[in-house]
């Protein structure tokens, strides 16, 4: 049976797109990998950073935060997600703290998220204060 184009077409994107499966991800260049380290805000932008790279991307990040799910990592801020899997190190300083991801970007982590990334980084034992 011959494949009509359209079917062509999806076979190969589908090929050669393993972007992930978040929708948000799927707005990439294709060099960006799928190695999701974090997310962030900027304006009505969205500024997706991977192992590759970043890259801004027009989405909102409350959509974007809704695609990923929450054993991934969470949201450390009102304009911040991150991965748990890319912190390095996390650092209180006062009532706020630092996070320090594996590519040494550094976000801020608000007062309103500190405990509960605090406890949940115990839990899986992957970053020590």
């Amino acid at each position: 049976m011959k494949r009509t184009s359209t079917e062509s077409q999806l076979k190969d994107s589908k090929d050669v797109t393993l972007i992930s499966n978040y929708p948000f991800m799927s707005q990439l260049r294709q060099d960006m990998g799928d190695d999701l380290l974090c997310i962030s805000s900027q304006l009505h932008y969205l500024e997706v950073v991977t192992a590759n790279g970043k890259q801004l991307i027009l989405y909102a990040l409350k959509d974007a935060i809704l695609e990923v799910p929450h054993d991934k990592g969470m949201q450390v801020h009102r304009s911040h997600w991150v991965a748990f899997e890319a912190i390095a190190s996390f650092k209180r300083t006062g009532r706020e703290g630092i996070i320090t991801l594996t590519n040494g970007l550094k976000l801020l982590v608000s007062r309103s998220y500190i405990k509960t990334l605090s406890t949940r980084l115990e839990a899986m034992q992957l970053v020590t204060q």
